[in-house]
């Protein structure tokens, strides 16, 4: 891609768009990998009788969440680049915990690994603060994150190899609502709306679903398919507009993910999950 044929406004985009997909590469790194070890809670884990996360970088991301709690679901989803930079590049984690992942791009270690993550921080906040970046700053921010996504697409194609079933996974769901669902378990991936007013649904309303595929996986080895009284449709997005036929107390919207493979590991798909919403008479 030569970035100096394209416009300032086109360069922006791109480079918004790269670090957000490696900001959820991070997220995603950080809460599969110390959630196994520490459980949920991992930001407040403690690791030798130190806390394995400094208190003030936990500090800033617990702040970011309570003033937009629905902004973020989980803890992780309230730190910024620089945070995630700080956690994956603890002295007392990055060699227990982080180092194959970054293997492929950085193999020789933590301080490799820091000095060129770092490096993305300044073009990113002038991006998310209407500051201009150069065009050597916009191929570096391209470069960088797609190397390090690469490394970690290749970490988690590798850990899937070994599971007993290598299937592609729903791993976030987002509703016009706003509401963001993020799916890490094995649990079952049921959500209960139809008893929350603030999102009952009536007829005239358009209500949207979309979900978020493991990208490890490439589009053309899966399908989606969407269930529903008087519905079904197929694709990533789920566009629904309601009429009369839809009033139900419990209105269940049910999201299948199926592998191009001959077999699937819950008989006929391979991943699922469902929202339940209540739509009321006409007012």
């Amino acid at each position: 891609m030569n970035h100096y044929i394209l416009t300032e406004d086109e360069r922006r985009i791109i480079c918004k768009q790269a670090l957000e997909s490696l900001e959820f590469w991070l997220r995603r790194l950080i809460h599969d990998t110390l959630s196994t070890d520490f459980g949920d809670d991992y930001l407040s884990a403690t690791l030798n009788g130190r806390n394995i996360i400094n208190n003030n970088i936990r500090g800033k991301i617990q702040e970011r969440k309570n003033k937009e709690p629905e902004r973020f679901p989980r803890l992780i989803d309230a730190s910024l680049l620089e945070h995630q930079i700080d956690i994956i590049c603890n002295p007392d984690l990055y060699n227990s915990f982080f180092k194959e992942p970054f293997k492929l791009a950085f193999p020789n270690g933590r301080e490799v690994t820091k000095t060129f993550l770092e490096r993305l921080v300044y073009p990113r906040n002038c991006l998310y603060h209407a500051n201009p970046i150069s065009v050597r700053m916009s191929e570096q921010v391209v470069c960088y994150t797609n190397d390090v996504i690469d490394s970690l697409k290749s970490y988690y194609r590798m850990i899937q190899k070994e599971q007993e079933f290598n299937v592609p996974k729903i791993i976030k769901a987002i509703d016009s609502f706003g509401n963001v669902f993020h799916f890490n378990t094995s649990q079952d991936n049921g959500i209960f709306l139809h008893e929350k007013p603030e999102f009952y649904l009536y007829p005239g309303d358009t209500l949207t679903i979309e979900i978020e595929v493991d990208p490890t996986f490439d589009e053309s080895e899966y399908s989606v398919s969407w269930y529903g009284p008087n519905m079904s449709c197929q694709n990533k997005k789920m566009v629904l507009r309601i009429d009369e036929s839809f009033v139900s107390i419990g209105y269940q919207i049910e999201c299948h993910l199926i592998s191009n493979k001959t077999w699937h590991k819950y008989s006929t798909f391979d991943d699922k999950f469902y929202i339940i919403y209540k739509i009321l008479p006409p007012l």
